[in-house]
């Protein structure tokens, strides 16, 4: 059993240099039973990229306006002949006690069925955390990181996202799905779509009737649609310590790569209520409400299996009590050219709450 390791990259005008690079491959060289494959899609080639006979590194200037991780990502497993695929961000912090079992999970994976798939949690460190210029992530780091996030604070951990790239999947399979969906150009979508239709063939239960729906929040606990159900896939293995943690960046929405965000979302909806209808996906109408009822409280449920109780740490559900939530100016912005629509909702719902604490005082 083989795996390799797809990471595509574009130097990005934030980065002085490649060391976030260099670093996710020199953390990814001594793994046993895996090959890198790099899909360097900068304008000029990536200088000191190591020599190893289990590194692919391959140049090749992207010519469209705007980048796209599908192709990039599509085009990368194109060099691979491992019996798995593993994508990586050139952003993200990796556990070592994860990628050494990587092998052996691959072997279960198979011996289920060539469709099963491995999904892992991922951390977003916030612009002020101590760890963003942090190599390796090792056991005490995911520790202190796990910990913070769920006591409910937000000054090491801006978020945290369950459904997430972080996959291992079977490379013929890969290709047989025909990959990653090419239309996705910019940030975001891609990933969604080909997870759930990895979710197709592969299902923990039926879908819910709302499964085509997405709403993301900062707390899990409050996913509804697809974001809900692929919950299951990744949960467990947060309190496991098996998750990534990705570094900081600045995301200007100026740059024609972010500025796809918001077509993506519409186009995901699109691609994923076609999925649903192509397949003639068998969905429960009666389980929306039982999601509805039991999914906070499985969560519950397994943070109390993993020692995490909830009254100490309710960071699944919510914020800390009390704690001062940082509100910069440039989120704001950045939500009002986003998502509109939510930005002036949640504006509407502020200005009614304190209209309303304003009435018990008096």
């Amino acid at each position: 059993m083989k795996i390799s390791f797809i990471i595509p990259y574009a130097r990005r005008s934030f980065e002085k240099d490649s060391t976030r690079l260099l670093s996710v491959i020199n953390t990814l060289i001594h793994i046993p039973e895996t090959d890198i494959i790099v899909f360097d899609s900068s304008h000029k080639p990536t200088q000191n990229i190591p020599c190893a006979d289990n590194i692919i590194y391959i140049h090749s200037p992207f010519t469209h306006k705007v980048y796209s991780p599908a192709i990039a990502r599509n085009q990368a497993v194109n060099f691979s002949k491992s019996d798995y695929i593993f994508f990586i961000d050139v952003d993200l912090i990796v556990p070592d006690t994860l990628l050494n079992q990587l092998v052996s999970i691959a072997n279960t994976l198979m011996s289920i069925n060539i469709k099963a798939f491995e999904m892992y949690p991922c951390f977003y460190l916030a612009r002020e955390s101590p760890f963003n210029n942090q190599i390796n992530l090792n056991k005490q780091t995911q520790i202190v990181c796990l910990d913070s996030f769920m006591k409910g604070n937000n000054d090491i951990i801006e978020s945290i996202a369950l459904v997430t790239s972080c996959l291992l999947i079977n490379r013929k399979w890969f290709i047989q799905l025909k990959g990653f969906d090419e239309t996705f150009i910019g940030h975001g979508g891609e990933d969604l779509e080909l997870i759930c239709r990895l979710t197709l063939h592969y299902q923990k239960g039926k879908l819910p009737i709302d499964f085509c729906h997405d709403k993301k929040t900062i707390h899990p606990a409050n996913y509804e649609g697809f974001r809900r159900y692929l919950t299951q896939y990744t949960l467990e293995h947060l309190f496991k310590f098996n998750f990534f943690i990705h570094r900081w960046h600045p995301r200007p929405l100026t740059h024609k790569y972010h500025r796809q965000r918001k077509s993506n979302e519409t186009l995901l909806q699109t691609k994923i209520q076609r999925l649903m209808n192509e397949n003639n996906t068998s969905i429960s109408p009666h389980q929306p409400a039982s999601l509805n009822q039991f999914y906070q409280s499985w969560i519950k449920s397994l943070q109390h299996h993993y020692n995490w109780p909830l009254q100490a740490y309710p960071g699944l559900f919510h914020w800390q009590q009390d704690m001062i939530i940082k509100r910069y100016f440039w989120r704001k912005c950045r939500k009002l050219y986003v998502k509109p629509r939510l930005f002036f909702t949640d504006l509407i719902k502020k200005q009614l709450y304190k209209f309303s604490q304003k009435i018990n005082r008096s």
